[in-house]
């Protein structure tokens, strides 16, 4: 049986310069599994971060 993937593009709001990344995922993954992914694939530690807005 052949998996059904999603290709995503992953844009951070609001940066310069602008920071993207494209994942590929089953179409089933849960959204637990999908935090996972953005976390790793923007180099996250899952930690809470400081933001500052201008």
């Amino acid at each position: 049986m052949t998996e059904i993937i999603a290709r995503l593009h992953i844009a951070l709001a609001d940066t310069d310069p602008f920071i993207w990344r494209r994942v590929d995922v089953p179409v089933d993954t849960n959204l637990k599994m999908l935090h996972d992914v953005i976390q790793g694939a923007m180099g996250w530690l899952g930690e809470l971060m400081p933001w500052k807005r201008p």
